[in-house]
């Protein structure tokens, strides 16, 4: 590959800035959104502290899981969010790396979130695995903005 594949989607949220920031740094609410659809979220773990952990399982309809498991790279409460992640396939093998920043910012009508995800391909994984890397996070913020709406 020879260019670094790269997302990033900014979207209002219905939910003032705290609460979108939490549902990136709780182990609970990561399993309500943090999986494109029609995957889920059935495990997760976060340390919500510079050099935590972060881990998330990602379930295919079939059952089959994935990982994606790396640290906080860097933390500011309510406004920031660095994460350090490495994504696997079914059998641990690791597919990509996935610098993720969310950055979140009061807007009218709750907050808005900014969500930039870069990727380091290992050398044997195929192009066609970032393909829907956008419609996935579109997905994946939509299942968010309805966790955020609930409370």
């Amino acid at each position: 590959m020879t260019a670094t594949p790269t997302v990033n989607i900014t979207r209002p949220m219905p939910a003032p800035r705290a609460r979108v920031f939490r549902a990136f740094t709780t182990a609970e609410d990561l399993r309500g959104w943090f999986a494109p659809f029609p995957f889920t979220a059935p495990e997760a773990k976060v340390d919500p502290r510079e050099g935590g952990a972060f881990e998330v399982c990602m379930a295919a309809p079939d059952g089959t899981r994935f990982w994606t498991r790396g640290t906080i790279a860097s933390i500011v409460a309510d406004s920031a969010l660095t994460l350090d992640l490495a994504a696997h396939d079914a059998a641990g093998k690791k597919l990509f790396g996935a610098l993720t920043t969310a950055v979140f910012s009061e807007a009218p009508m709750g907050s808005m979130l900014t969500v930039t995800q870069s990727y380091t391909p290992e050398p044997d994984c195929p192009p066609a695995v970032f393909a829907g890397a956008e419609i996935g996070w579109q997905t994946v913020l939509t299942q968010l903005t309805a966790l955020v709406m609930r409370g």
